[in-house]
């Protein structure tokens, strides 16, 4: 079986936080924190970098400039619970840079769409267990280590 290829945003403040927002939408992941993103429509030959800004359109309802994404890594992932193979194109956004660059201020809706504190050298199971999908504990983890910035 082929791998899923997905784009995901994770928007971030110097040092240490980042939004992320309550997926809405019935199925196993309904309920989690989880960032901005989603399936890139390789029949329609869109690029990661093009179903990232889809996504964050679609979902969080601003339009982020292209020149604020940045490409960091992509992550080889197997979801237990499908079984599906997943490869999650990572891109980072410095919420300042966004700013600077003219996109509006992303919604903040206690419980549902936040800006998340992370401890420098964060484990990767840590408080937001149960709380986020398991691949997104991996994606923390970059970022608490300082690699993603």
């Amino acid at each position: 079986m082929n791998p899923i290829p997905v784009s995901i945003v994770l928007f971030y403040q110097f040092p240490n936080l980042l939004w992320m927002q309550k997926r809405q939408t019935p199925g196993a992941l309904q309920g989690k924190m989880e960032f901005p993103g989603g399936k890139i429509e390789i029949s329609k030959n869109e690029s990661p970098l093009d179903a990232a800004i889809r996504e964050v359109q679609e979902e969080v309802g601003v339009s982020v400039p292209k020149e604020a994404l940045h490409f960091f890594k992509i992550l080889p992932y197997r979801d237990s619970s499908s079984n599906k193979s997943i490869l999650l194109y990572l891109f980072v956004a410095s919420f300042k840079e966004c700013l600077e660059q003219g996109m509006p201020p992303l919604p903040i809706v206690p419980l549902s769409q936040e800006w998340i504190t992370i401890e420098p050298h964060q484990p990767k199971q840590f408080l937001l267990d149960g709380v986020i999908p398991t691949i997104n504990h991996d994606v923390i983890w970059y970022f608490s280590q300082g690699m993603l910035v």
